[in-house]
């Protein structure tokens, strides 16, 4: 019976020391920024195709329609600038690629590398400065 104690106290010894798991490839936190953002990028889509008079600056959030109770999980920034309007915010691990699944892998979707929008298709689009280096960004032309 003491051997049984002792040999569970070395498993519960042996678990405490061990590393954590990896996070899953589809971890419930990334899907969840990604939805986060794809509510956040549809308000500000909806808002400056139904208000064609606004071209330049940021559309407040307090003028999207955001569902009710929605809180935005990461700085989310949007900016409209020489005839696009521009979407983004800091992402961390496969954040990125859980918010490209949304939105079905469009061209449009992609990572800031390098000045440019990196995404499956190519990094061809240039991007301006005022969004910072590795956010994601969508690109909504209007």
């Amino acid at each position: 019976m003491q051997g049984l104690a002792v040999l569970f106290c070395l498993l519960g010894a042996i678990a405490l020391a061990s590393p954590e798991m990896p996070t899953p490839r589809n971890s419930p936190k990334a899907e969840s920024i990604a939805v986060n953002y794809a509510i956040y990028r549809n308000a500000v889509n909806n808002f400056v195709t139904s208000n064609s008079s606004i071209t330049t600056g940021e559309v407040p959030a307090s003028n999207l329609s955001i569902p009710t109770g929605w809180k935005p999980m990461r700085a989310w920034a949007n900016r409209l600038d020489s005839g696009n309007c521009y979407v983004w915010g800091a992402v961390q691990g496969n954040e990125s690629e859980e918010i490209r699944k949304i939105f079905m892998g469009s061209f449009a979707i992609g990572v800031k590398r390098n000045g440019f929008l990196a995404n499956a298709h190519g990094a061809d689009t240039a991007l301006p400065s005022f969004i910072p280096e590795n956010s994601i960004v969508s690109v909504i032309t209007q």
